[in-house]
């Protein structure tokens, strides 16, 4: 996941704005890559999400996008803790949803 990615998936969930499956689909269409490689990458990264080399790429991903009062935020390990433990079941139950549409995701695009 690139941390502009998990930002916003961050700033869903604060938003209480659902997952669309579809969506998801989509992206993975858009990388041109393999519904398959996809889901091996996914669950990789889902596993590590958690760990410090994960947490400082978010960070050093993120300082370029954000300033002021956001960039504090991103510097704080305990916050990207937090941010990280808070999307973690967002992403899990994205990629159940993902695989319950694998027949779809494998479709080609129209």
């Amino acid at each position: 996941f690139k941390a502009r990615d998990l930002w916003d998936i961050y700033w869903l969930i604060q938003n209480n704005i659902k997952l669309d499956p579809s969506m998801v689909v989509k992206k993975i269409k858009n990388y041109k890559e393999s519904y398959t490689n996809f889901l091996e990458i996914f669950e990789k990264r889902l596993e590590t999400l958690h760990d410090e080399k994960s947490i400082d790429a978010f960070q050093n991903g993120m300082l370029s996008y954000v300033d002021g009062r956001e960039e504090e935020l991103v510097k704080d390990k305990d916050f990207v803790k937090n941010l990280l433990s808070t999307i973690y079941p967002f992403l899990s139950d994205a990629l159940h949803k993902v695989e319950e549409n694998a027949r779809y995701a494998e479709e080609p695009e129209r």
